[in-house]
């Protein structure tokens, strides 16, 4: 018997294929790059969404501005300047101020830091930070200067004591102005000084002593005398006060500098204590009065010539104080109140309201030419932050819907966007915290 065995195994493969742990590891690495480029894509995308909106929304405010101002040419400021913190009340003008330092808000100061150290000092060992950031960055105080518009029509108003009255709106919103509408006209100096058309000068520095009674005996109502060497100013007769307003440029030890809104108030002639003698009332500038600190020999050397702008000045009146409807008297017409009977009203309408005898009231102008009665306005904007939307209630039932210019704002309370961890107080008293404030423009 023949026995067979097989010895035979199974069949190998001919040939074998794996992964190595290195080769794990570089696939891993590879594929954590590119997941982590993809994730950082969105943070940066997010950015530029974020970017473009507010960049869109930005272009969209600047067009509505333009447009604004294209429309209303006739308004624009003389200027628009930034200040500092002056004595209690007042401000000054800060001449070391650059474009740039809107947003650095140094000056001259180099480190913005010392800036708000500076202000500080100014506004008192009290004042919050919220306080000190309106005087630096992007919304540090700025003053508008010269704001024109004609005296408007009359209008029907419910407010300031009046029946009718002509009503301006200002440009910019909400102003610097107290909770308590000032007494006088001198404490309402301090948030607005309103001029009239500019009167026309005499130059009386070189008159001889003994003409200067006949060349003052010939000015007009529109005119005025000035001695640009003693910096004296002569008006015509009048049996009643008057107010003006002067800005000028005057030489001095330290080069030329500018006055801006010095007031002058011009007596009776009759009870004149300077220049008795004269056929005008004289008053002396205040650059040149004792205290100014350029009276000293050697510091004051005479106001340049043609510099000056002398104009009626507007008298602010009370709520409780009547319009003058005296016909005789030529500045009567020079009065104006604030429109509104809350505080917020007055700082967030920003509406003035001017005796509307101006309306019809025309003056000489240049040549002779009758001229209607302008009001340059100055004012402090109180929040450059704040946008303001004009818009008409819907001829509807209560409650009335209106939509706002833009799908967001910023609320009470919050910190979003800002760079300190303080939240918003929000508009008007931080006490009450508000984010919108609604105003009836007919009557504030």
């Amino acid at each position: 018997m023949t026995i067979r065995s097989s010895n035979r195994s199974h069949p190998r493969l001919s040939s074998e294929s794996g992964a190595s742990l290195v080769e794990v590891l570089v696939v891993m690495v590879v594929l954590l790059v590119g997941v982590f480029t993809i994730i950082r894509i969105f943070p940066t995308g997010f950015d530029v969404l974020q970017y473009t909106g507010n960049a869109t929304v930005a272009h969209r405010l600047a067009e509505a501005e333009v447009e604004f101002w294209r429309k209303n040419a006739e308004n624009l400021p003389e200027a628009i300047v930034p200040i500092l913190p002056g004595p209690p009340g007042y401000s000054v003008f800060d001449p070391t101020a650059r474009p740039g330092d809107f947003t650095s808000g140094t000056g001259a100061y180099g480190d913005i830091s010392l800036l708000r150290d500076d202000i500080r000092s100014k506004l008192g060992s009290r004042a919050t930070e919220a306080e000190i950031d309106r005087w630096v960055g992007q919304n540090r105080q700025r003053r508008i200067l010269g704001e024109i518009t004609k005296i408007p029509a009359p209008s029907p108003v419910e407010v300031s004591g009046e029946r009718y009255a002509s009503i301006y709106t200002l440009a910019y919103a909400p102003i610097d102005w107290p909770e308590t509408n000032p007494r006088d006209q001198f404490a309402a100096d301090e948030r607005i000084q309103i001029r009239g058309n500019s009167l026309f000068p005499v130059d009386v520095t070189n008159t001889p002593e003994s003409e200067l009674p006949q060349t003052l005996q010939r000015l007009r109502s529109r005119q005025y005398g000035i001695n640009y060497k003693e910096a004296l100013v002569y008006f015509p007769r009048s049996s009643r006060p008057r107010y003006f307003l002067a800005s000028y440029t005057y030489r001095s030890g330290e080069g030329l500098k500018t006055v801006r809104s010095d007031r002058l108030v011009v007596p009776p002639t009759q009870t004149n204590p300077r220049g008795s003698q004269l056929p005008a009332s004289v008053v002396q500038l205040g650059v040149n009065q004792p205290g100014s600190g350029v009276t000293e020999p050697g510091k004051f050397f005479g106001i340049e010539p043609g510099t000056e702008d002398v104009a009626p000045k507007f008298r602010y009146l009370p709520d409780n104080t009547p319009f003058s409807n005296e016909a005789t008297d030529p500045y009567g017409a020079y009065e104006y109140k604030v429109l509104s009977r809350y505080p917020l009203g007055v700082q967030f309408t920003a509406a003035l309201a001017f005796n509307p005898r101006g309306y019809a009231q025309q003056e000489r102008g240049i040549g002779g030419v009758a001229v209607p009665l302008r009001a340059r306005i100055d004012y402090i904007v109180k929040d450059w932050r704040v946008l303001h939307q004009d818009v008409t209630v819907p001829a509807e039932q209560a409650p009335y819907r209106v939509r706002l210019a833009l799908p967001f704002y910023k609320q009470a309370g919050e910190t979003v966007g800002d760079d300190s961890l303080e939240p918003w107080p929000g508009l008007g008293n931080p006490a009450q915290r508000l984010s919108i404030i609604a105003v009836d423009t007919s009557n504030g």
